[in-house]
């Protein structure tokens, strides 16, 4: 048998068997003893409540006597305390009596919860933001007084001299905080940094080599490639560079000879130069020849005489001078001859 019990008021555990409709209503002009309770302490003027089985299953429908006014029927579920107006009630079976009112007293005390939730969230709203304004102010100091560092892989790398007090850290730096120390490596103060060759400012090629807590610039100074021009010079073995590559003609001969000067002959710095060999037409030759056995030979055009090892115009320098044939390399290593044709030739008894 299901049992109504109401919940609040002078009435409250009154129990009523639910053996038929049930009539609860605070409007006395129309009231029928036989099947309403008055109960005008409960329910408004125009408020009625009926509690009635359908299907074995209880329902309670709430209407008025506004013409506007729609009836509302709920299904009842058992224990579960409902409210119309004042009228706290609920339903049960014989037996199984456990009233459930905590969502009656979550809305009775809706509103000093939600005033305290929102007094809670105002005031932990105000701590994290003045948290937050004092990290923030704490990092931006922080940041500020940090003369060199860098970010790599989530850690900040600062050098190991610097003071660096662990309580005057934000909240949370400190454990991504990495000392190095500086070594003979120098300490760049910007992110991005240019090479350049002293006295005229340009660019130098560079290289990064990454390292743990540094990093190496490799700057190729062609020193070792100066070395090696000063040397063939100085030997007066002809050359020529392209790339940053030496043309020579005989490359056993400068192995030995950088050897003696202790330079590392690397070959990927030389290449045998083909030789060339221009003959060069009598007619074209506006040299005078001077050969005699008493005295060295020479070339003479004007009052200017050139000798072996003179750099005569458009032929270069004389490297072999004798009664056959005078040889002359370019600057770009390219051999002339001019053959000698006796007294047929432009031969000529010194003066």
């Amino acid at each position: 048998m299901f049992l109504l019990e109401i919940y609040s008021g002078k009435l409250k555990r009154a129990v009523l068997p639910l053996e038929q409709d049930i009539f609860f209503t605070g409007d006395g002009t129309s009231l029928d003893p036989q099947k309403h309770f008055y109960v005008p302490e409960y329910l408004g003027f125009s408020s009625s409540v009926r509690v009635f089985l359908e299907d074995e299953r209880p329902f309670f429908e709430q209407s008025s006597s506004a013409k506007t006014a729609k009836v509302r029927k709920r299904k009842i579920r058992r224990n579960l305390v409902y409210r119309v107006d004042d009228l706290l009630f609920f339903v049960y079976m014989a037996g199984e009596r456990r009233p459930r009112d905590l969502m009656l007293k979550l809305k009775q005390y809706f509103p000093i919860i939600s005033f305290f939730f929102l007094a809670s969230m105002a005031g932990a709203t105000v701590l994290v933001g003045y948290g937050l304004k004092a990290n923030e102010q704490a990092v931006r100091d922080f940041v500020h007084g940090l003369p060199f560092a860098h970010i790599k892989d989530g850690y900040i790398y600062v050098d190991s001299q610097y003071n660096l007090a662990s309580s005057a850290l934000p909240w949370g730096v400190s454990k991504h905080i990495v000392r190095v120390d500086k070594g003979p490596a120098i300490k760049v103060p910007s992110l991005f940094v240019e090479v350049q060759q002293a006295g005229t400012s340009k660019p130098v090629a560079t290289s990064v080599q990454e390292r743990n807590n540094h990093a190496i610039l490799v700057v190729k100074t062609y020193d070792k490639l100066f070395a090696i021009a000063r040397i063939l010079n100085r030997k007066k073995i002809a050359f020529s560079t392209s790339g940053g590559v030496f043309f020579v003609s005989d490359i056993d001969k400068v192995k030995k000879l950088l050897a003696a000067h202790s330079i590392e002959f690397d070959p990927s710095l030389f290449k045998e130069k083909q030789q060339s060999l221009n003959l060069i037409d009598s007619d074209e030759f506006f040299y005078d020849v001077h050969i005699s056995s008493g005295s060295v030979p020479f070339l003479l055009k004007g009052r200017t005489r050139y000798w072996k090892g003179s750099s005569v115009p458009e032929y270069g320098k004389i490297t072999e001078f004798d009664e056959e044939k005078i040889v002359f390399v370019d600057e770009e290593g390219e051999r002339s001859v001019y053959i000698v044709r006796g007294k047929q030739g432009k031969f000529a008894a010194p003066r």
